[in-house]
């Protein structure tokens, strides 16, 4: 198997001099465009708040009106991901598919829903209850897909808040993987905090995504909503760039010389 590792911060966002409360966060990586945003205390408590939602926003844009998301609403309390269990995702009907892609995967690995909040993990869709409870460094999961992929995104919560680590690998059509390491950077990692990841490319498509989490000191859990997918068809390209309008150096110097010639020429 094949790597190519990303690390994907808030803080990296300011090396390209964007701050780092700016709406899209978006890291180049080899492949895939990504988003991403992480507000360690959101208001009110144990809701999206208003920061992180402007970067999912920012990737929805980058997508057909016709893509499907999955917020769990349709799966019980306690349902498991944990072997020999998986959950099976159907994108494409009520609260939970509003897209007509036809893309159906396979939850398998880790992770139980949950009905009700839990120590800073909590639900992210509108008027909706459940999510998906993983326990770092135990029960890492996957997600394979019916057919390949070209966009992915989710809300995470309560990530990290005893130094857990969340790394997500796409393994694309001819099985290679792309580790990005999600890292929340120097802001505290509180309770019941809330961040968005996503990726988007209009070149290639992957077929499996693998959420990899660990926990250096006592148990870490972490919630997972609200997951939405696009295929290639459904991926739009970025806006062209708007083009440069400062003058080059070079251009600068031919219109001095125009503007001496004609300070030159009225003295005559």
């Amino acid at each position: 198997m094949f790597f190519k590792k990303i690390i994907v911060t808030a803080a990296s966002v300011l090396a390209f001099g964007v701050p780092a409360h700016a709406a899209l966060i978006t890291t180049p990586g080899p492949n895939a465009e990504t988003f991403f945003e992480y507000d360690p205390g959101p208001i009110p408590a144990l809701s999206v708040g208003t920061l992180v939602p402007l970067t999912r926003n920012a990737f929805m844009a980058r997508l057909s009106s016709s893509v499907g998301s999955y917020g769990f609403e349709d799966n019980s309390n306690g349902d498991s991901a944990i072997p020999p269990d998986s959950i099976s995702v159907d994108f494409n009907n009520g609260v939970n598919g509003t897209g007509t892609n036809l893309i159906t995967a396979t939850i398998s690995g880790g992770g139980t829903v949950r009905g009700q909040s839990s120590v800073g993990r909590f639900n992210t869709t509108t008027v909706g209850t459940r999510f998906l409870e993983v326990q770092s460094g135990t029960s890492d999961f996957a997600i394979t897909f019916n057919s390949a992929i070209s966009a992915f995104g989710f809300y995470g919560t309560d990530i990290g808040d005893f130094e857990g680590s969340l790394s997500v690998f796409l393994r694309n059509t001819s099985g290679v993987e792309e580790e990005y390491l999600i890292n929340q950077g120097a802001d505290p990692r509180n309770n019941g905090s809330v961040l968005f990841w996503g990726f988007a490319s209009v070149n290639n498509a992957y077929t499996r995504i693998r959420f990899a989490t660990s926990s250096p000191g006592q148990a870490d859990f972490f919630g997972f909503d609200d997951f939405v997918v696009a295929d290639r068809s459904q991926v739009l390209a970025p806006a062209p760039s708007l083009p440069n309008r400062t003058p080059e150096p070079a251009s600068l110097a031919l219109v001095g010389l125009a503007l001496f010639g004609a300070a030159a020429a009225r003295r005559r």
